[in-house]
C-alpha cells in the first residue's frame, strides 16, 4: 500500500515538473509574440513568423502533453492515491479577443467548484469535505481571485464547466486607433 502510494507522489512529482515545463514554454511563445509586434523589417518579420509557428506547434504540443497527464492525475485521485492533496492551478491563457482564465483542479467534482464575478474581481473556490467518523473529517479547499483588466462589460462573460476545469473568457475591449 505504501509503496503504492509513494510510487502515485513520485508519478505525480514527475507530472507537475513536466506541467510547469509547458507552462514555462507557454510564456516562452507569449514573449515571441511580444517582441514580433516590434519587428518593423520585412526580412525580420520572416524569421520571426518561422519562429511564432514553431512556438504555436510547440504549444500545441505541450497543451496535448498537459491534457494527458490531467487525466492521468485525475484518474490517481479518483483510484484514491493522494486522497487529501489539492492539485489545482490558475492559468490565463489570452487569445486576441478574449481574457482567459483557465482553472485546472484534481480531487474535486466540477459541482464541489465554483467561479463568481463580482466587484470586477473573479474568484475560483473549491471545497470539499468528507466525514470519516463522529468526530473526525477530512476537507480540502482552494481558493484563488484576480482583479480583472477592464474588458468589454457589453459583453456576458463565459463560464464553462468541465470534469476537470473552468474556463472563464471575458470580451477584450477594443482599442481606438
Amino acid at each position: 500500500m505504501k509503496e503504492n502510494q509513494s510510487q502515485d507522489q513520485n508519478t505525480c512529482k514527475k507530472c507537475c515538473s513536466k506541467v510547469i515545463c509547458a507552462i514555462l514554454l507557454v510564456a516562452l511563445g507569449a514573449t515571441g509574440t511580444l517582441i514580433y509586434q516590434h519587428v518593423a523589417n520585412a526580412k525580420e518579420k520572416d524569421v520571426m513568423d518561422e519562429y511564432l509557428k514553431e512556438a504555436q506547434e510547440m504549444e500545441k504540443s505541450m497543451n496535448q502533453i498537459m491534457e494527458k497527464h490531467r487525466k492521468a492525475l485525475n484518474k490517481v485521485f479518483k483510484e484514491g492515491g493522494m486522497k487529501n492533496s489539492n492539485q489545482s492551478m490558475v492559468i490565463r491563457n489570452d487569445d486576441d479577443e478574449n481574457f482567459i482564465y483557465e482553472l485546472t483542479f484534481l480531487g474535486f467534482s466540477k459541482d464541489e467548484v465554483s467561479a463568481e464575478i463580482k466587484d470586477n474581481i473573479l474568484t475560483f473556490e473549491g471545497a470539499k469535505k468528507k466525514q470519516k467518523d463522529d468526530e473526525n473529517y477530512l476537507s480540502s479547499n482552494f481558493y484563488y481571485s484576480f482583479s480583472l483588466p477592464e474588458y468589454n462589460a457589453k459583453k456576458s462573460p463565459q463560464i464553462s464547466k468541465e470534469e476537470d476545469k473552468v474556463v472563464v473568457k471575458f470580451a477584450k475591449k477594443k482599442s481606438s486607433k
